[in-house]
């Protein structure tokens, strides 16, 4: 329950700042908000974090659910970033793409493989 609460407090203000950026009809700006904040999340604070961490290997002293979590981020964020780079998109659904259908899967899927192995 953690994890989640973490996710979602930690997800606030990427979402009211998507929110206003779709309100002025600037998806990218959306986008890139949220991809920025979470490559630098991965990027910089995770090395940061190793850099500082005395124990030995970072990745020794993570729990394997923070270790799935982790995981899953980065594939969600190889999903849009892949979602990015092929253009044109189609829309299986009226308001879902591809990518978004992903994603929202990987969310279920991850939502419910913590809640399984806590």
């Amino acid at each position: 329950v953690g994890t989640l609460f973490l996710a979602f407090s930690t997800s606030l203000p990427e979402l009211a700042t998507s929110i206003a950026a779709v309100r002025i009809k600037a998806p990218e700006l959306a986008v890139s908000s949220v991809l920025g904040s979470n490559i630098f999340n991965m990027g910089v604070v995770l090395f940061i974090d190793d850099a500082v961490y005395t124990e030995g290997a970072l990745w020794a002293g993570i729990s394997q659910i923070h270790m799935l979590t982790g995981a899953m981020a980065v594939l969600m964020t190889a999903v849009v970033i892949m979602g990015l780079l092929t253009r044109p998109r189609r829309r299986p659904m009226r308001a879902w793409t591809f990518e978004g259908a992903a994603l929202a899967g990987l969310y279920v899927a991850a939502t419910l493989l913590v809640f399984k192995l806590a």
